[in-house]
């Protein structure tokens, strides 16, 4: 017969949808009516029962009817869980408390597989198979949550899980990397440490990577070919480990003897740190190598992406020789890679050019190039490219509302020569870039179109408002709810700034004044008076910032400018011109609709027409092409308002400031196996990993199971990043106390007439497979 259906619940997981559910025994008088109506009416019926009591009454039902008219069918967790996540197999090791959780917590995947990877992507976001340690590698290394982990393996279900992955992989992988496994599912902090050591070990000495590689050399050389982890190079968990290759680097480039030694050299650096390259640069110059250009090269090569990423860097490299020309920018078609052609190529050289007082026409061509570029598709580029002017502050929002203290410099004019001198002023005080990004400004590049667009974050001008205080505290005012602004264009204002402000904006325009001014009627240079005016500006501000352990800087420009030469006048009708130059500028002129269409033809062969219904502009402007103006030149100076890379492109930098101490100094043993009572060398090697020298050293020994003659060595100067062999001479180590083997040597020295006193504590290996209770060096054969 089989009429009657009844589905047991007993982890409460159904609900009452299409199916009555009886939960007590109160209900048991009603289930009994419907069973026995369903009986007599012939009817099929399916009930949930949750409750065993009732369960067990409904199941004596059955005794009063050889048919056997109700069955009774068991609702799993196990079941559901695999019938509703595509047929998955559930492993046996979980129990009904886990699945219930499963059920609860863990949504259904949208992507079938094993049901091990469902939770380990729920709580990691990462998907692990017997692969991911070779073939995958690169996907989830930089996406693991290496902070979030503590808590999460503390879940007894991840936890399950987590231990059940690891044994898998660890029997369906190469033995070879069996280690690395281990170390990853037990500490996966520590393995991205390894990991990051190694990317910058590789090339270097198999006991330097020993000291910080340990016993997984032979795993990671087989798994680690590239780069695959992103390094956080002002991570304090480097800050050994650059030490000690600066310490390492210095010593490798102290044996150098020939050019192909210093090749081999560079070679084995890691690129990837600012230590390493100023200690290369800084060895170049002393030996004279700059000039050699396979030297030059190798370093270029090697070093490209830091060089990339940290415009002072690059500037400093730049400098050292003439820049490599150009190439033609005529086929790129992308404007990231046309900034990134200008940034790199275009501006490094035109800078070489400005200072040589050269003119070359090619490169004013590939000038030319990139503005047809940047006109043609100017919209695009103002709402696709991420770092236009109008969004740059809703770009670092998100940033701005988490930092105490914020401080925007926005510094008229500044072009990129003088704003690496400006960040250089910064990092001598240990304020450091976190990050970099080049900004394009508006067009025309006239100070009244990308500063309003900057303090509105508006792409459109409608010339209602030229007070940028205004403009400012219109809109960030509700921009930042919980910040207190100070907004100033005078300097000497924030010298006594009230401590509620926590968002100082300087709007600050003396740098445009000196970069107008011809040179010819100045009584010193221009570089000297901007870098004075700008140090000047840099100790003001660094008045604000210098209790603010925590202050983030934000420095950036408007635009920037173009030294022009008076061969370059434009001959244009003088009528037509008449009064329709913007103040200050020989770049930009207005024009109204009926010249526009009367000069069309001139305009479009000498310039760039800026229609103001297309440009988003309160009137028509016409912008000078090339190097060209609409006045006469008189003098040398530059100027703005065209299409340039040097008056489009705007730096944009994000600087930390850090409090950095003296960093104790490393203690060695480079020789660790003993034996008891028996004499022998001990050598120590002190490594000074700080930028400063150390005076004065003493180091002790003072360890109750050492005995030596001559308990202390003294060295008078250990250099900057530099390391000093310390050897005693017939040492013994006494068998006083086995369970506890450690030299104990004491550290002395002096810093700029400061005293540091430090106690090392180095574990030493003694092996003692015949032990002696005396010396036989005390006798006389």
């Amino acid at each position: 017969m089989n009429k009657i259906k009844i589905w047991f619940d007993p982890s409460l997981i159904s609900d009452e949808k299409a199916v009555k559910i009886y939960r007590s025994i109160e209900e048991y008088p009603e289930l009994y009516e419907r069973v026995k109506n369903s009986v007599l009416d012939n009817e099929e019926s399916e009930f949930i029962i949750q409750n065993v009591q009732m369960l067990n009454w409904v199941k004596g039902l059955n005794s009063f009817d050889p048919g056997d008219f109700i069955t009774v069918e068991e609702i799993s967790l196990r079941g559901l869980l695999e019938q509703n996540w595509g047929n998955i197999k559930i492993p046996e090791y979980m129990s009904e408390k886990d699945l219930k959780f499963v059920l609860e917590e863990v949504p259904q995947p949208k992507v079938v597989c094993d049901f091990e990877n469902i939770i380990i992507s729920h709580y990691l976001g990462v998907y692990f198979d017997e692969n991911v340690f070779i073939d995958d590698i690169k996907v989830w290394i930089n996406q693991f949550p290496y902070n979030e982990f503590e808590q999460i393996v503390k879940k007894s279900l991840f936890y399950k899980v987590w231990i059940r992955k690891k044994s898998e992989l660890l029997a369906n992988s190469n033995k070879g990397i069996h280690n690395l496994i281990s170390l990853f599912f037990d500490n996966p902090k520590k393995f991205r440490t390894l990991i990051i050591s190694y990317q910058l070990l590789k090339s270097y000495s198999l006991q330097l990577k020993k000291r910080f590689c340990g016993d997984y050399i032979e795993s990671l050389n087989s798994l680690v070919e590239s780069e695959i982890i992103k390094i956080d190079i002002n991570s304090d968990e480097l800050l050994e480990i650059k030490n000690a290759i600066a310490i390492e680097l210095n010593s490798m480039l102290t044996n150098c003897e020939e050019k192909l030694d210093i090749l081999s050299v560079i070679s084995c650096t890691s690129g990837r740190l600012e230590k390493e390259f100023y200690i290369i640069i800084n060895f170049l110059k002393v030996n004279s190598l700059l000039n050699v250009e396979e030297v030059r090269e190798q370093v270029y090569v090697k070093y490209r992406e830091l060089l990339s990423k940290n415009l002072v860097l690059m500037n400093n490299f730049e400098q050292l020789k003439r820049p490599k020309y150009p190439i033609n920018p005529e086929k790129i078609d992308d404007f990231s890679t046309l900034i990134k052609w200008a940034k790199d190529e275009y501006l490094p050289y035109r800078t070489w050019l400005n200072k040589q007082n050269i003119i070359d026409k090619d490169i004013e061509q590939y000038s030319i190039q990139y503005s047809d570029y940047f006109y043609k598709n100017y919209i695009d580029i103002m709402f696709s490219y991420p770092y236009v002017m109008w969004k740059m502050i809703p770009n670092i929002k998100v940033e701005i509302d988490k930092q105490n203290f914020t401080i925007l410099l926005v510094i008229d004019n500044l072009n990129h020569n003088y704003f690496d001198y400006l960040i250089s002023l910064f990092n001598e005080e240990d304020i450091s870039i976190i990050e970099s990004k080049d900004y394009v400004a508006m067009a025309p590049t006239e100070t009244k179109f990308s500063k309003t667009a900057l303090f509105s974050s508006n792409y459109e001008y409608e010339n209602k408002e030229q007070n940028y205080r205004n403009i400012f505290n219109k809109k960030m005012k509700s921009y930042f709810l919980t910040k207190k602004f100070h907004y100033t264009t005078e300097i000497s204002t924030i010298d006594n700034l009230d401590d509620t402000v926590n968002f100082l904006v300087i709007n600050f325009g003396e740098i445009d004044e000196y970069l107008h001014k011809d040179q010819g009627r100045m009584a010193r240079s221009r570089d000297e008076k901007i870098k004075d005016e700008l140090r000047a500006f840099f100790m003001r501000v660094w008045r604000v910032i210098e209790n603010k352990p925590d202050a983030d800087i934000y420095i950036t420009s408007d635009h920037g400018s173009l030294k022009v030469s008076q061969e370059h006048e434009l001959l244009v009708d003088q009528d037509l011109l008449e009064g329709k130059y913007i103040e200050k500028s020989e770049r930009v002129m207005t024009v109204t609709e009926r010249e526009l269409q009367k000069s069309r033809e001139l305009f479009e062969k000498e310039g760039y027409i800026l229609r103001k219904d297309f440009f988003s502009l309160d009137t028509h402007y016409v912008v000078a092409k090339g190097d060209s103006s609409f006045k006469p030149i008189k003098g040398e100076y530059y100027v703005h308002g065209g299409l340039s890379p040097e008056e489009t492109i705007v730096p944009f930098i994000h600087l930390k400031k850090s409090n950095l101490k003296l960093i104790k100094p490393t203690i060695l043993i480079e020789e660790n196996q003993y034996r008891y009572n028996v004499k022998t060398k001990l050598i120590l090697s002190i490594e000074n990993p700080n930028d400063v020298p150390l005076i004065n050293l003493s180091i002790n020994l003072d360890s109750d199971i050492v005995a030596v003659t001559d308990m202390k060595k003294q060295v008078n100067l250990l250099k900057e990043l530099s390391k000093v062999t310390i050897e005693f001479d017939e040492v013994r180590i006494l068998n006083k106390n086995r369970q506890n083997n450690e030299l104990i040597v004491h550290l002395e020295y002096s810093v700029y007439g400061k005293h540091f006193n430090y106690e090392y504590r180095i574990p030493i290996k003694v092996n003692s497979i015949q032990e002696n209770t005396f010396d036989f060096d005390d006798f006389d054969f």
